[in-house]
């Protein structure tokens, strides 16, 4: 488990690696989950910015509105995902796509992408 805030909300998330089964997480995939709950804390705060501009480029109709006041309504972090290169993603649960939810991806701990978290699988 890992303790982040996201969004200036408190969570504490499962930490899942990209591994085969049977396979243990690298010391690389370990020192990147490590780093990230301590060193991105802006871009993760950044990053909002980022998540809203989606949820309105792929659901403004739906939210009805050309802000969002609050993102929890529509996002939802669940987990945190460290492939095996390094990059790390906060995986989160998306009202409107419920069955591919949304990654939030970072690499050396500074935004990279946002999408569907098949981006990251």
């Amino acid at each position: 488990m890992l303790k982040l805030q996201i969004w200036k909300r408190d969570f504490e998330l499962k930490v899942v690696y990209d591994c085969y089964s049977g396979e243990k997480a690298s010391t690389t995939q370990k020192d990147s989950a490590k780093q990230f709950s301590s060193e991105a804390n802006s871009a993760i705060d950044e990053s909002l910015k980022e998540v809203e501009k989606y949820c309105l480029e792929m659901n403004k109709e739906d939210i009805g509105s050309s802000q969002i006041d609050n993102i929890f309504k529509y996002v939802m972090p669940e987990s945190i995902f460290v492939k095996r290169d390094g990059r790390v993603a906060i995986m989160c649960r998306y009202k409107f796509d419920s069955e591919h939810g949304i990654a939030v991806v970072f690499k050396d701990n500074k935004f990279e992408q946002i999408g569907m978290q098949d981006i990251i699988l």
